[in-house]
């Protein structure tokens, strides 16, 4: 054979070899994608390299992207950059703008959320409201007057039943003194000298029936005014009042009033503070005069709370979002196909010139050896 053509021979074997070597080569990369069995036992070679390490692979990826590129350094850096400020203030701006032309309400965000959480949070806050006002009412229920009086007021009203048994005395004096008084004590007269039987009706005809009122009423005032009378007042108020303290709400108010009387009270707190009001009254209107101080200055503390909480949390924050565990998770969801083919169009070019290399070099390999086939 002509020494050329068998050089031009294993040149070209060579550069076959080669090529087809790194294409199959690359094809193993993801093919096949499943493992293949012959007589129960798996092939050499199956699945391909990259579907049988997926799993170390996503996780080392994940670890990688997160450890090595979306660094909290990163985020933070990202989030003091002049872009990101410019962002985040333009899009404050148009929230603001939005809650002012179109009257927003904290129940129009709420809905946003979750549709019908308007609703949930209005019969959640009435429902505490009543559970609370009967759980402090039946607490109250079973404790003593004097426990649940404040202490100044108790106070306040321990020094006016101190002096109660005087201002009783003074109003009794004033109105025995009276017109009106006299007038009382004339009836009275009237009728026990009238109804009292003989010896009573002899009485008028001794004594006017004007003369004795007088007599009645000068003795009234004495006896009222005397200090031992005003003592035994003092100590009948004072026991009284006393037992009044000791006495317990369940003894002065049934179980049926203390109802009526918390629903009451549960009505007039919720015509007070109507949730529902609240939640559709607009942004705008709560504090007019707040709104524009925040649009004006507020707005620019706002952002630079947002960007100092983020940067100084970052590394929390991307500990509780598991990025790399996202990431893996992201991978391991593409179908096999779907993964080689993004890294089929991410790398192409190389994979090409890989090919076009195993081909060169196996017809640089084929020619070294048909020329030393020639010599040798």
């Amino acid at each position: 054979m002509n020494p050329i053509i068998q050089v031009m021979m294993m040149a070209l074997i060579g550069a076959l070899i080669g090529g087809l070597t790194n294409t199959i080569a690359i094809k193993m990369l993801f093919r096949p994608y499943e493992a293949k069995y012959l007589f129960g036992k798996r092939l050499p070679f199956t699945p391909g390299v990259i579907p049988l390490r997926r799993d170390e692979a996503s996780t080392k990826l994940g670890e990688i992207i997160t450890g090595h590129l979306l660094t909290p350094e990163v985020f933070e850096e990202k989030l003091k950059s002049t872009e990101t400020d410019k962002l985040i203030m333009h899009f404050i701006d148009r929230q603001i703008e939005t809650i002012e032309t179109e009257r927003l309400t904290p129940g129009y965000f709420l809905e946003r959320l979750s549709p019908g959480l308007t609703e949930k949070i209005v019969t959640s806050f009435n429902e505490e409201i009543r559970a609370k006002v009967f759980e402090e009412g039946q607490k109250l229920y079973v404790r003593t007057i004097n426990d649940i009086m404040p202490e100044d007021a108790l106070h306040a009203i321990d020094n006016k039943v101190s002096h109660l048994a005087y201002d009783i005395n003074d109003k009794l004096v004033q109105y025995i003194s009276s017109d009106k008084g006299f007038h009382d004590i004339y009836t009275m007269v009237d009728e026990f000298t009238e109804n009292r039987g003989r010896l009573a009706r002899s009485l008028k005809y001794v004594m006017t029936k004007e003369s004795m009122t007088e007599r009645v009423q000068t003795e009234l005032l004495k006896l009222i005014q005397q200090e031992k009378m005003i003592n035994i007042e003092t100590r009948v108020i004072e026991d009284e009042y006393n037992k009044l303290k000791q006495s317990g709400l369940s003894e002065l108010v049934t179980s049926s009033d203390l109802d009526n009387i918390l629903n009451s009270i549960i009505e007039v707190m919720q015509q007070k503070i109507d949730i529902r009001k609240i939640l559709n009254t607009p942004i705008t209107d709560f504090n007019k005069d707040l709104f524009i101080r925040f649009k004006e200055k507020g707005k620019y503390k706002l952002k630079d709370n947002f960007i100092e909480y983020f940067g100084k949390n970052m590394s929390k924050i991307m500990n509780k979002l598991q990025l790399a565990e996202v990431i893996k998770k992201q991978i391991d969801s593409f179908e096999l196909a779907k993964l080689e083919s993004l890294v089929m169009d991410v790398a192409n070019k190389e994979f090409k010139m890989i090919m076009l290399l195993g081909y060169v070099l196996g017809g640089i390999v084929g020619i070294a050896q048909g020329i030393l086939v020639l010599f040798f």
